[in-house]
């Protein structure tokens, strides 16, 4: 398989201490990023647990995020034998949405992590995901003692 457009793999640094090591690539880069960028895909952290996946997302890759986890066999068995065979089939079991219960909750994307510059700067659509390990989650578990819903 080859891609038809380059893929760009990332690590930042300095996400704690304002997003500096993204922000700093997407000033030195933003030109070409915003003539030719297609979308930003943040997993910075990726697996938290194996309950659900859990998304954030600008709304022109909301349902494509839908349409890739459908896509994706269900690694549970259990899952598997309660009938749904695939990610987006438990992210939608485990997580639905409240004011729309036919399809899973997700996020709309915000700026607190790597995805700012991408997203609010270069206007480049933007997405994160991870495996969550409940319905509530500790995004700075060292840090905060108070549960933020997902």
């Amino acid at each position: 398989w080859n891609p038809r457009r380059s893929i760009i793999f990332c690590s930042w640094g300095a996400e704690e201490y304002g997003l500096i090591g993204s922000l700093e690539w997407v000033e030195d880069f933003g030109k070409q990023l915003a003539d030719r960028a297609v979308a930003y895909l943040n997993v910075d952290m990726a697996i938290e647990g194996n309950y659900s996946l859990r998304g954030l997302s600008a709304p022109l890759l909301t349902e494509e995020l839908f349409a890739v986890a459908a896509k994706v066999p269900n690694p549970d068995a259990e899952e598997v034998a309660a009938g749904r065979l695939t990610v987006y089939d438990t992210w939608l079991d485990r997580l639905p949405d409240p004011d729309n219960p036919s399809k899973p909750k997700i996020g709309g994307i915000g700026a607190g992590s790597d995805y700012k510059g991408f997203q609010h700067n270069l206007g480049v659509p933007s997405l994160d995901v991870r495996y969550t390990y409940g319905p509530v989650s500790f995004y700075y578990h060292l840090f905060m003692k108070e549960q933020i819903p997902v």
